[in-house]
Order: C-alpha cells, then structure tokens, then sequence
C-alpha cells in the first residue's frame, strides 16, 4: 500500500496535519522517535502539592530572535 503523506515529527504541527490528512480522509503515516506525542507541549503536575494538585506546561523553552512576535510578547 502506497501512503500519500509523512509527516515527520508528533508536535504541534505534525499533529495539526495529521488531524486534517484525516478530516480530508488522505491517507498518511505519522513518524515520531518518542514514545510521546506532542512534541514541546508537555505537561506536568506539581508532586509535592497535596491538594489540588497544579498542572503546568512546559511549553517552548526558546525562540528564535528573528521572531518578532514572540520577542514582543517575552
């Protein structure tokens, strides 16, 4: 069988082009070298915090300096 879509990579984007390959039936292999998807979308809870326990993401942990909306909004 002959796949039509792959998409490297179970971030944000591949998981955004993975949902429209489906919507528009296309036929598509998804390839992620984690066990994970999500890719730097990732959260946490808090371990020491009886109750309730506060959840917290990850997020990126950088930018690159020629984004200047991301530099306006840091």
């Amino acid at each position: 069988m002959k796949t039509e879509i792959a998409i490297v990579g179970g971030g944000l984007c591949g998981l955004a082009l993975s949902g429209m390959a489906e919507r528009r039936d296309t036929d598509y292999h998804l390839f992620e070298a984690r066990p994970l998807l999500g890719g730097r979308i990732l959260t946490r809870s808090t371990a020491d915090n009886p109750s309730p326990t506060t959840n917290y993401d990850l997020g990126p942990a950088w930018f690159w300096p020629d984004q200047p909306r991301l530099r306006e909004l840091t």
